[in-house]
């Protein structure tokens, strides 16, 4: 059904009207009919790199693209590197991922008091910012939960405390490789943020809902902060 759609647009009688084009840009059409090097011509004037909208596809369907390619490029990469020095002067993987582990969750402040939250910022139908705090101090509450225990558990598994599961072996891989582990982004806010500019990041929307909380409902509120932005 794909590739039908795809070429209903090149293989219709619309072919034959000289001011067809297969694409918005204009770019993208059937020559007229003349002589084989105006064909060649032609082609040698086309981009070199093909536009998605020859494909039928919006212009941020590049975008989606580049950043897959940029991906596989950069999980091929790190395939190349080594497990851990053999050299004895760096730290092994183990032991990097435990200091990322420890600078989280010393970086990390305590879970918001949604309870003392809803009394001091009720539920009313004049205040219907109070009803969107609360949820968002819960779902950060739910976040930064899950990323505690997460790394409380990983930190367990190096000492034998704990079986490394799969998942805990993957959010192993991912603090090691400086990328936010898949349990995160299941119960975060959508980012493509690496690792380092992730928990930065998180800082700042806790601190700034912290701060609502004790001073009060800012005048002007930071979209980029709030969980579902």
């Amino acid at each position: 059904m794909l590739i039908r759609t795809l070429l209903a647009d090149y293989y219709t009688p619309e072919i034959f009207n000289d001011e067809y084009k297969f694409s918005e840009s204009g770019t993208y059409f059937a020559p007229k009919f003349g002589e084989f090097q105006n064909y060649l011509e032609y082609i040698d004037s086309l981009p070199a790199r093909s536009e998605p909208e020859v494909y039928g596809l919006h212009a941020n369907a590049d975008i989606t693209k580049n950043q897959n390619e940029t991906n596989v490029i950069f999980e091929s990469l790190m395939l190349t590197r080594q497990g851990a020095s053999g050299s004895g002067k760096e730290a092994s993987a183990e032991e990097t991922v435990s200091i990322v582990a420890n600078n989280i969750l010393e970086d990390l402040p305590n879970e918001y008091d949604v309870n003392m939250a809803l009394k001091k910022y009720p539920t009313e139908y004049a205040e219907s910012m109070n009803t969107v705090f609360t949820q968002e101090l819960q779902r950060f509450n739910t976040l930064t939960l899950t990323i505690k225990s997460d790394l409380k558990n990983i930190q367990k598994a190096f000492k034998g405390l704990l079986i490394m599961s799969t998942q805990l072996e993957q959010t192993f891989k991912a603090l090691f490789d400086g990328k936010v582990p898949n349990l995160w982004k299941d119960n975060s806010y959508k980012t493509l943020k690496p690792l380092g500019a992730y928990v930065e990041d998180l800082k700042l929307r806790l601190e700034f809902f912290r701060t609502w909380y004790s001073k009060g409902q800012p005048e002007i509120f930071n979209i980029s902060r709030f969980f579902a932005s």
